[in-house]
């Protein structure tokens, strides 16, 4: 089964993986790439991240961020490989944390199985589950560093998204970044946290960025042609255009941001 994942959100969707049998590897457990929750599409950049469970016992769960990369491993057995998938959603969004939390930062935890390092955009979240002003812990109220260089690079959005509404300066730059036609997922969601980050005065150029999206056809379909090693491969300008789809919503980048 090939990798899947859906459509980015702000935690409003769990999803839990029931096994009723026993499953060791060559029955096809499922596989999940840690981290990649946030991102548009699944890229085969990031399979070797993927994490494949030595065995799952029957009666056991797995609870997991419903858009998160995940796929069957294939079964190699003469029998039926059983899951039942239940999806779980939030009504309303969060006034306060709804678990034990003893902490108002964020901290990344020491065990952390993503391929890279995003603060803004998990601190961010972190924030909308406890019901806290998003970029709480991310805008530099004082101390914040003075005139960060603006290069491609995640480290340096990292940085833009301390100055806030002093980073909107680098708006164009930060515009130019979403929708790459390369697999940097960490590029882009760094982007558009930063631009986020800038509050209302990127609001307008977003909206620029959006209208200019429009009237390209993207609210068609793309059509499929399957490639050599049998995989269907849908046809579009570049990798990351964004185009209708049924299975899943994705929105332009400057959408989320």
């Amino acid at each position: 089964m090939p990798v899947v994942a859906g459509a980015i959100s702000r935690a409003r969707f769990a999803m839990l993986l029931y096994f009723p049998q026993d499953t060791p590897p060559d029955k096809g457990p499922t596989r999940l790439i840690p981290g990649t929750h946030l991102h548009f599409r699944a890229h085969d950049r990031y399979l070797d991240h993927a994490i494949l469970p030595d065995f799952i016992e029957a009666g056991s769960c797995v609870v997991t961020a419903f858009d998160i990369c995940h796929a069957g491993a294939p079964n190699l057995t003469d029998e039926a490989r059983y899951m039942f998938k239940f999806v779980f959603l939030r009504t309303s969004a969060p006034r306060q944390p709804a678990w034990d939390c003893r902490s108002d930062a964020w901290r990344r935890p020491v065990n952390c199985l993503a391929p890279y390092d995003i603060p803004n955009a998990w601190t961010a979240i972190w924030n909308w589950m406890r019901g806290a002003p998003r970029f709480d812990g991310v805008v530099a109220s004082e101390n914040a560093p003075d005139g960060v260089e603006l290069s491609a690079d995640v480290a340096s959005l990292q940085k833009l998204s301390r100055l806030g509404a002093a980073a909107a300066p680098h708006i164009p730059q930060l515009l130019s970044i979403l929708n790459l036609d390369n697999e940097d997922e960490a590029l882009r969601l760094s982007a558009i946290y930063a631009l986020a980050a800038i509050g209302e005065a990127a609001v307008e150029p977003l909206c620029a960025h959006l209208q200019a999206a429009g009237g390209n056809g993207r609210e068609i379909a793309p059509t499929y042609e399957r490639a050599p090693n049998g995989r269907l491969v849908a046809q579009l300008n570049h990798r990351n255009e964004r185009r209708w789809q049924e299975s899943a919503t994705v929105y332009e980048d400057a959408a989320y941001a």
